[in-house]
């Protein structure tokens, strides 16, 4: 009898799975699939909603600047993922692996740039580093000889900011694998003479390989498709995202905005389908019976650490606290009067307070919701054994 009712438990489970699995499909199919579905017809009209097949494709990828366009965006993107390997990885080891201090203030930092959009970032460094910034002017002229000009506005302030906008994502991906390495590795490694040197390139690199692929994508993306950065430091410089803009709300060419839109989509497809063919070889790395890994004393290596890590932690903290600044002063950066002028949100048409509340309601439902979904998808994709495909249907869109 408790046989029977322990199958029974356990076949009532499963439906529940199954059904939980479908339930997510037909989520993602409606606010996903039927959006893109709708964006791809659009994309086959002109303004008066006549089908015209591929003639907006044509026309925009033959027109004048979208090739430059086009290279401006996967340039961006591609340094942005070089340099937030790099950093991110260097930031995310030495917290694993040194004994530096202050590791949960460091933490906080780094994870800072989450909490506000790129356009705060392209803000920030407008203060600092634009024309009229505060090290572009030697703290406006009183120490001439700390003046630094980086030609902000263009390809350079566009990378900084979404550098910044990515590391955290570096930071969280790179940082999970360094904490589950195999330390009985290093061990038989210490055992054999190898050099540290040797150690890294020989098993830390080889058991992070699949989350820096990881980093790389997700990066690039990121990159790729931003708006805000390209929108405040930009400048003349095109990319396909503020292409967007200008086709839809600067000609009203909703058409031409969905085609962007579509080829902005395709790296993502790209790299899922890199990360399945991975995903089998990156489960298997890890298993029940790993030692977590024991850092050892080095001096030499956390005084590095250390200034590497607080260098970057304390460079995303002046970027918010130059912002915060900003906001009280009367006119940047030509009065410097301190004002809470600013903050008169009801001086706003409709009330400021009216829209802050609808952001956070917004807000607050988006993350509930959101919670739950994104839970309860990973959960029956990694838990459920049965109805492979459509699984497989929950990750893609995801």
């Amino acid at each position: 009898m408790e046989l029977v009712f322990k199958k029974s438990e356990k076949l009532l489970s499963e439906k529940i799975r199954d059904i939980i699995v479908w339930g997510i499909v037909i989520f993602f199919v409606v606010t996903l699939f039927f959006p893109l579905i709708s964006l791809s017809i659009k994309a086959t009209e002109d303004n008066a909603g006549n089908f015209i097949g591929l003639q907006n494709f044509i026309q925009y990828l033959t027109s004048p600047g979208v090739v430059s366009s086009f290279f401006n965006t996967v340039k961006i993107a591609t340094l942005t993922m070089v340099i937030t390997l790099i950093l991110g990885f260097g930031y995310s080891y030495g917290m694993a692996r040194s004994n530096i201090k202050g590791k949960g203030v460091l933490k906080f930092l780094i994870l800072l740039p989450i909490f506000a959009p790129t356009m705060l970032h392209g803000i920030s460094l407008v203060y600092l580093f634009g024309r009229m910034g505060i090290i572009t002017t030697g703290f406006f002229g009183r120490f001439p000889n700390l003046a630094t000009d980086i030609n902000l506005y263009g390809s350079t302030g566009i990378v900084i900011s979404e550098v910044i906008y990515t590391l955290p994502q570096a930071y969280l991906i790179i940082s999970m694998a360094l904490q589950n390495s195999d330390y009985r590795l290093y061990e038989a490694a210490k055992t054999l003479g190898t050099s540290k040197v040797k150690q890294f390139f020989t098993i830390t690199l080889p058991s992070c390989k699949y989350a820096v692929f990881s980093t790389a994508t997700v990066s690039f993306i990121l990159a790729f498709t931003d708006f805000g950065a390209p929108k405040v430091v930009g400048g003349n410089y095109n990319v396909l995202a503020t292409d967007i803009y200008k086709q839809v709300i600067g000609q009203q060419n909703l058409g031409r905005g969905a085609v962007v839109s579509i080829l902005l989509l395709i790296p993502a497809v790209i790299s899922f389908f890199f990360e399945k063919s991975l995903e089998k070889k990156q489960r298997d790395t890890f298993n029940a019976k790993s030692m977590n890994y024991r850092i050892e004393n080095s001096t030499g290596r956390d005084i590095f650490f250390y200034s590497f890590c607080w260098f970057i932690g304390l460079s995303i903290l002046g970027l918010f606290i130059t912002a915060g600044v900003a906001s009280f002063v009367k006119m940047w950066p030509y009065n410097f009067e301190l004002t809470l002028n600013n903050y008169k949100f009801f001086d706003f048409n409709g009330g400021a307070f009216h829209f802050y509340k609808n952001s956070i309601t917004i807000a607050l439902l988006s993350a509930l919701f959101g919670t739950i979904i994104a839970y309860l998808g990973a959960y029956v994709c990694l838990k459920t054994e049965s109805l492979t495909k459509l699984r497989n249907v929950i990750k893609f869109f995801a």
